[in-house]
């Protein structure tokens, strides 16, 4: 008996996989010749035109999960307009979106946030990540109205690699999620009773 889910989302994520290959090595490379003052309209008209082909890739593999539910990654960050991208990604069906505030760490990004967070109004997640640790989650949390946090709690061990030749950037050791920084991460947001 095949199962059509696991199938679905094979499909789904090889031919999304093969637009982006696609998108990158041959329609990125034609955005050089446009001249800079086309190139807004190109950029938009560009935008249209994936939507055609990302949309439908995007309901497969959600339709795919099945009841499993689904969280849009960070790539939100990089529209032009992450009002419109919301709405979006709550018509697609996703769960939760992943989301810095467009800026390099969530604490940087915190206003963006909120105004997401308040757009929303309970249909999807708005989930800070990056740069969250136990230091700032209590502010963020105060700063956005975020009721979930994304973070890696990494740290670096060090390698147990013994080499003759120490190249730059070649003897670092692994990078994990470290339990203790996980255990901060819910004890400060345990401790705060404001919520």
């Amino acid at each position: 008996m095949v199962h059509t889910a696991p199938m679905l989302l094979l499909t789904a994520a090889a031919a999304y996989a093969g637009f982006q290959w696609t998108v990158h090595v041959v329609v990125y490379r034609q955005f050089s010749a446009v001249p800079p003052a086309a190139f807004g309209e190109y950029e938009r008209l560009h935008q249209r035109r994936i939507s055609y082909v990302v949309g439908p890739l995007f309901v497969a593999l959600i339709a795919a999960a099945g009841p499993l539910g689904v969280t849009f990654h960070r790539a939100f960050d990089m529209s032009r307009d992450p009002e419109t991208a919301l709405e979006d990604i709550i018509a697609l069906g996703c769960e939760r979106v992943l989301t810095s505030g467009a800026q390099a760490d969530a604490p940087s990004g915190a206003a963006l946030i909120a105004k997401l967070v308040a757009q929303a109004a309970g249909r999807i997640s708005v989930m800070p990540g990056a740069g969250v640790n136990a230091r700032n989650i209590l502010a963020l949390r105060a700063q956005t109205g975020a009721r979930e946090f994304h973070a890696s709690a990494k740290r670096e061990l060090p390698s147990r690699m013994r080499a003759g030749n120490d190249l730059a950037g070649m003897t670092a050791g692994e990078v994990l999620s470290d339990v203790e920084q996980v255990r901060a991460l819910v004890a400060a947001l345990a401790g705060d009773r404001s919520r």
